[in-house]
């Protein structure tokens, strides 16, 4: 995958270099610095975004398996203002940070 720029993370200069993961397990989200991660979620699991704080990336997560995968978030941080919810089968969420919470930048749930 090529470098994005990411809406509004705050990265001075230029994009972030894009990371995809396929995972079949439940599955913390990484956060290394000025990364935006695909995760391809090919099971049943539930995925947990990482901190929201000082976090740059942007998170998109996709649901390939027949079943739904879970969302959850780090000491109780939201997503749009809401408790995380779900992402039903073919559904995609596609999120960033404004440094405490989770913002929704495009979705098909």
């Amino acid at each position: 995958m090529g470098i994005l720029n990411g809406p509004s993370n705050g990265v001075a200069g230029g994009g972030n270099i894009s990371t995809q993961v396929s995972t079949s397990v439940n599955t913390p989200g990484l956060a290394n610095p000025r990364t935006n991660y695909t995760y391809i979620c090919t099971a049943v699991l539930t995925f947990t975004l990482p901190t929201a704080i000082g976090n740059t990336g942007v998170y998109t997560i996709k649901n390939t398996s027949a079943g739904i995968v879970t969302l959850s978030t780090t000491s109780a941080q939201t997503i749009d203002g809401s408790a995380p919810g779900t992402i039903a089968a073919g559904g995609c969420l596609e999120v960033f940070s404004n440094n405490s919470n989770w913002l929704i930048q495009s979705k098909y749930l």
